[in-house]
């Protein structure tokens, strides 16, 4: 990916390792990690059509999204973490310890609409499970983060992806115990003013209303999600804002 960033800078488009391994996956049609000079030049072909229909210019992101590729997806995962539908989905498949994942989207400025859906969790009870931002300022995994925790309905926050929580404001009135498999978590994110505001929907019910996780957010963030159970599922998707 370090020489696709290298080639795409040289051809006027700005971006980053995660945006260049998104560019990869589009474009390696064989998959085999490498672009083949055939495919190269696909992605030239289209670059330079996009680049005349942005006079002023374009990042990776909005070419990713011009052309179809969802930029949305799961781009690291720990442990026993496994990625499915395109990375948009990542699944536990141990019971041991915990393990997280960060979003490929880094978001330092404008507002930004993401969805995790709840595929499955523990016993339907949300258990060992945080679904929120980690900081993007730092390496991976080692940023602050603030999740939704569904078992018991309050934001949580850790000082990096996988320790000890910190009790937050609490979201919903009680708790999603029950009504957590095919629930959604909403983060309206305002990076202007350095906020995230929740929206939860309890599978098979109506969304709750609104509420403002109370944390400022650093200079940037990505999503990320922390799941502690075999079996443990989340969706990712980015909405129109």
């Amino acid at each position: 990916a370090r020489e696709l960033r290298n080639a795409m800078k040289l051809l006027g488009v700005q971006c980053d390792h995660l945006e260049a391994a998104a560019l990869l996956q589009k474009y390696d049609g064989n998959a085999n990690g490498r672009l083949s000079v055939h495919e190269f030049n696909w992605l030239v072909l289209e670059l330079v059509e996009f680049q005349a229909s942005i006079p002023s210019g374009g990042s990776a992101a909005e070419m990713l999204r011009k052309w179809g590729q969802a930029m949305l997806h799961w781009a690291m995962v720990s442990g026993e973490l496994r990625r499915s539908d395109g990375d948009a989905i990542v699944t536990r498949s141990s019971d041991e310890c915990t393990d997280a994942a960060l979003g490929s989207l880094v978001m330092k400025s404008g507002r930004h609409r993401i969805l995790m859906t709840i595929v499955r969790s523990h016993e339907n009870s949300g258990a060992c499970m945080q679904l929120g931002l980690a900081d993007a300022t730092c390496a991976a995994f080692e940023g602050a983060t603030l999740g939704f925790y569904p078992y018991f309905g309050h934001i949580f926050t850790e000082e990096n992806a996988f320790s000890g929580s910190v009790w937050g404001k609490r979201l919903v009135e009680s708790n999603l115990q029950g009504c957590v498999d095919g629930a959604q978590v909403e983060l309206l994110v305002d990076m202007d003013k350095r906020s995230v505001i929740y929206t939860i929907t309890p599978a098979g019910g109506k969304p709750l209303p609104s509420a403002d996780a109370g944390v400022t957010l650093p200079a940037a963030v990505r999503p990320w999600i922390k799941l502690g159970h075999l079996g443990d599922s989340v969706d990712l998707r980015e909405l129109n804002v």
